[in-house]
């Protein structure tokens, strides 16, 4: 699972807590004080206290708008609601009643829109707008207000629901072929904003935590099936009714949206406080060059390598190779981060996750004309320690050989516990006294080298049983 806080677990709690709050308030019948009106307060506080959490964490200026606006409609969604039963216990304006019933339709449409102008603004983050975004958008408004407009003006055309005066009073005698249209394009315009989410989802890193948004859709596509089947009621425990339908649509797009910041998919600063205080671990090269860790692991220090780095920059030396050095030490201590974190989580690493993490400086290599490979060997996961350290191993020797490198080849495989080969064309020897020892055999391992004529070799090799 993506890392997450104790403090962000702690206001997740809350919002649950308080979302089974504003059902069972919505489930007493109203002669218990207004509990629909009780409802509607807790819902558009948890909506209001949401929405001020979503401001402070994405990242994304259009997305801000879009989730703030819809946040708007799933208020006025429960305040309409409200305003409605309030209405029907006086019995007084059926009309009134009717027009309220009409208006619960106008936030879903445009939450639907909004759903789908924010799915596009997350596929194409960091694009400039083009004509045929700004031609789609307008589209969806249009088909928004048009429909909004046949909603509320259902007592002309009865197109929508179909009323029969009966006894002095008009009572509902079914849905009309406008509400089925209504039903049909708002489900296909959330399907689609959420089958393509998906598909943005898979490609990226985020793919194996893509489960959680499907939960979150199928769960309450169940609450609104059982809803339709049930008579356009859900089901009753001791004669109130488990959720109303207002219910469903703000936990189907507030669960949609967390589910998509959680995973990663909309860019936000999500628990990058916590960052900083993740506890790694030095766990091979302690020159004085690489990541530098407090003795409380408290905090974590960059200073060397940033220091490295800006240093390259201002060098009256040839610009390119400079720039060259710095963007691989970029590279490491980046993917080197990332790594130390997976493995904070879970004391394992993917081999898939290594590979994309050699690839990355492979990439820069082969860029700067360095014949290198590396190959890709299964998705098995690995103790998180081999992993670290052999990235370490591997980054070291590639930054003492890297302006001799000819070519590179990166091997890997788990037939005996974890075996790490690097074959290499190069003219420069290699100092490796930057190993580790001690934490090497700590971890059950130990170096080979050897010369061929294909070139230097370099590797590990770890068994079963580390510590």
């Amino acid at each position: 699972m993506p890392y997450t806080s104790a403090e962000t677990k702690r206001t997740l709690t809350y919002f649950f807590i308080a979302i089974i709050g504003a059902i069972f308030f919505g489930m007493l019948p109203l002669k218990y004080f207004y509990t629909t009106d009780m409802s509607m307060f807790v819902w558009c506080g948890i909506i209001i206290a949401w929405l001020f959490s979503v401001n402070k964490r994405v990242l994304q200026r259009d997305l801000r708008i879009y989730i703030g606006l819809s946040a708007i409609c799933m208020i006025a969604l429960f305040v309409l609601r409200s305003l409605r039963y309030t209405i029907s216990d006086v019995g007084l304006y059926p009309a009134a009643e009717r027009t309220l019933r009409y208006s619960y339709y106008v936030p879903v449409v445009f939450l639907t829109i909004l759903l789908m102008m924010a799915a596009r603004g997350v596929i194409r983050y960091g694009k400039k707008p083009s004509f045929n975004d700004r031609l789609i958008n307008i589209s969806l408004i249009i088909y928004a207000v048009i429909m909004s407009v046949f909603v509320m003006t259902n007592d002309i055309h009865r197109l929508l629901f179909d009323y029969k005066y009966v006894d002095g009073e008009f009572k509902m005698n079914g849905y009309g072929v406008l509400f089925w249209i209504f039903v049909v394009t708002v489900s296909s315009l959330i399907l689609v904003s959420f089958i393509k989410l998906l598909i943005y989802c898979y490609a990226s890193a985020s793919r194996k935590y893509m489960h959680i948004p499907i939960i979150v859709a199928v769960f309450c596509s169940l609450l609104f099936i059982i809803y339709f089947i049930n008579g356009s009621s859900s089901p009753e425990i001791f004669g109130m009714r488990i959720y109303k339908l207002q219910d469903v649509y703000a936990l189907l797009f507030l669960g949609l949206w967390e589910s998509y910041i959680y995973i990663g998919i909309i860019p936000s600063n999500t628990d990058m406080d916590t960052l900083f205080s993740i506890p790694l671990s030095d766990y091979g090269i302690t020159n004085g060059e690489s990541i530098i860790v407090n003795s409380r692991g408290a905090q974590i220090k960059y200073d060397a390598r940033l220091k490295e780095m800006k240093s390259l920059l201002k060098e009256n030396g040839d610009f390119d190779t400079n720039l060259f050095k710095a963007m691989l030490i970029c590279a490491y201590v980046k993917r080197s981060l990332n790594l130390s974190i997976v493995a904070y989580e879970n004391n394992t690493v993917s081999l898939s996750e290594f590979y994309f993490t050699l690839r990355e400086s492979i990439n820069l290599l082969n860029e700067q004309g360095i014949k290198a490979f590396v190959s890709n060997s299964g998705n098995e996961m690995i103790n998180a320690g081999w992993i670290l350290f052999t990235y370490d191993f591997f980054e070291e020797i590639i930054e003492q050989t890297l302006f001799d490198l000819k070519t590179l080849y990166v091997h890997y495989n788990t037939s005996e516990g974890f075996y790490f080969r690097i074959l290499m064309e190069c003219d420069k020897e290699v100092d490796l006294s930057f190993v580790n020892q001690k934490r090497l055999l700590a971890l059950n391992g130990e170096m080979f080298t050897d010369k061929d004529s294909d070139g230097l070799v370099f590797g590990l090799n770890f068994k079963e049983g580390a510590a």
